[in-house]
């Protein structure tokens, strides 16, 4: 296994269930790839997991990899705001904050489907103009409620014996997928509304969680993460490094590793078939089968020589091939502020819920967009620009015993990677001064955002790291930096793009997992683990993972044999 990301570790911890022996080689110093905590800045930050939905499925699916105890989530938000996970500000005329609008779960937090009522009760209350659209638009996220699931369906058994029994309902498949993969987020919502600012809110105000624009993001993306939060916003108690440390038992318990500081080189191919790996040191490791989870582009592009994609007739579109520019690039990043506060999260009015903070909007007209399309070309004449607030202090119900008399905050906006190709930006601890001088830019617009929002952190702020893509490509070896993969465009889901980001590859014996053969964000890259062990495991292995209910309990029966 190529990375330790959840897409890696939940297909390696089935295997173990199964009785395989896998080897998971992670390049970095810490396991869990974006589920990865770090407390060098004095504090815990999350390196990507903000909040969480979906838990109901989450907790089916992770019972069935962890060791242990469970991984327990706390619902953000209190009982008296409704257990709001998202507040959005949509900005004024003169550029200050205005109202928030929330998005909760209601009184009956247990019932997983009032979430969305409870959206779009926020929304006729908000924009009472708009009631009837908003009806129809609840109507088309609910006509488009399996959409995941046959998705997924393909995925799983495309080139295997059950393809056949698709097959015949292909077509009728693709094109229901099609009306919700095809369009984009603008393109859909300005069938239901005219108000522009309702169609910002609901094209653009999660955006920080897939980084692109809504005239250019495929709505299957914004439809899904709306309904993603039905059940609520949640953060994994202790943090989100608990995920990686309960699965990685089960690997071992079986016989298996997870190695860090281990970089894999390259992907040894012999006619045409994966026998695996070459690391960074000139070390070979040989296996049955090689699995990535390091993501579409590093596996094609890095992992696989040319001549190997050229052996294996591989046309790859999403990757930078004799000078030309791919069809599909990769997502955007992150400038993120990481903030040490004087004092707890109840004494700072730190909220568990996350603001989402426009100010900037009215100025573009309320088009996302094109405030978005600004801040791309000029990124510091843009001080209102999309900035997200999150405070892990406040969402963790047991940070304080570890971090007593203090909390912390976390700041996020875009970034493209082609700003830091205009100056020099030295090799990592050895940043040159203008990157400095623009990384000072973004701490001053952190610190403004906060202040405005959180007033009783001013005078209290005792650390501010920023963080920019460039720390992504160091740190996760994520291409050009990009959050999320590759951009979650409509043409993302094309067939010309859809040929290599499949669970089997052209090369025999090489399997994706993770975010790239199926959907981003933690619960989608998980299904994915799950989706590639049944993939690269025989049927009877496969139910065999689901049969044992204690992997310790298995791997000490079977060392009983071999003893004997």
């Amino acid at each position: 296994m190529v990375g330790s990301g959840i897409g890696g570790l939940a297909t390696a911890a089935l295997m173990a269930r199964a009785g395989k022996k896998v080897l998971v080689l992670e390049q970095h110093y810490r396991a869990g790839g974006c589920t990865h905590t770090f407390d060098e800045f004095g504090n815990l930050f999350d390196s990507g997991i903000h909040y969480i939905g979906a838990v109901p499925i989450l907790k089916l699916l992770m019972q069935w990899i962890v060791s242990g105890d469970q991984v327990e989530y706390c619902q953000m938000g209190k009982e008296e705001d409704g257990w709001t996970y998202d507040h959005f500000d949509l900005g004024t005329e003169d550029g200050s904050k205005g109202d928030f609008i929330e998005y909760r779960v209601g009184a009956d937090r247990h019932d997983p489907t009032k979430g969305i009522r409870e959206i779009m009760k926020e929304l006729e209350e908000k924009f009472p103009e708009e009631k009837k659209g908003i009806q129809d638009y609840l109507a088309f996220i609910h006509s488009g409620r399996r959409a995941s699931e046959l998705m997924a369906l393909l995925k799983a058994t495309n080139g295997t014996v059950l393809e056949a029994l698709v097959r015949p309902f292909h077509a009728k498949i693709s094109s229901y997928l099609e009306t919700y993969t095809k369009p984009s987020a603008d393109e859909v919502l300005k069938r239901y509304f005219k108000d522009q600012r309702l169609i910002a809110l609901l094209g653009g105000g999660q955006l920080i969680d897939w980084n692109l624009q809504p005239d250019k993001t495929s709505w299957f993306v914004i439809g899904n993460m709306m309904t993603y939060y039905k059940a609520g916003g949640y953060y994994p108690v202790g943090g989100s490094h608990v995920i990686a440390e309960r699965i990685i038992p089960t690997i071992e318990n079986a016989g298996g590793r997870v190695l860090c500081r281990a970089k894999v080189d390259s992907i040894l191919v012999e006619n045409g078939t994966a026998v695996g790996v070459k690391m960074a040191n000139g070390d070979e490791h040989r296996c049955p089968l090689v699995i990535s989870d390091a993501g579409a582009v590093n596996t094609y592009e890095k992992l696989l020589s040319k001549e190997v994609r050229d052996a294996a007739g591989m046309k790859v579109p999403f990757i930078t091939e004799n000078g030309k520019e791919p069809t599909l690039k990769c997502s955007n990043g992150h400038m993120t502020a990481f903030i040490n506060l004087k004092g707890t999260s109840e004494e700072m009015g730190l909220r568990s819920g996350n603001i989402h903070s426009y100010l900037q909007l009215p100025k573009y007209g309320n088009d996302i967009s094109k405030m978005q399309e600004a801040f791309y070309a000029d990124p510091m004449s843009q001080p209102g620009c999309l900035v997200t607030l999150t405070c892990p202090s406040a969402k963790d119900p047991v940070y304080e015993q570890t971090y007593p008399d203090s909390s912390c905050v976390l700041l996020l906006t875009e970034a493209k990677w082609e700003w830091f190709q205009d100056f020099e930006c030295g090799a990592h601890g050895k940043r040159s001064e203008k990157y400095k001088e623009f990384k000072a830019f973004f701490e001053k617009l952190f610190l403004d955002r906060l202040h405005m929002y959180y007033p009783k952190t001013v005078g209290n702020v005792s650390s501010i790291e920023v963080g920019s893509p460039l720390s992504t490509a160091f740190y996760i070896e994520a291409p050009k930096g990009g959050s999320y993969g590759l951009e979650w465009t409509p043409e993302h889901f094309e067939d010309v793009h859809q040929e290599y980001l499949q669970f089997h590859t052209k090369i025999q014996n090489l399997y994706l997992t993770g975010e790239a053969p199926f959907f981003g964000g933690f619960c989608g890259a998980l299904t994915s683990g799950f989706i590639a062990a049944w993939r690269v495991m025989s049927f009877k292995d496969f139910l065999s993972a689901f049969l044992f209910t204690d992997p310790t309990v298995k791997s000490s029966q079977d060392e009983n044999k071999k003893a004997n």
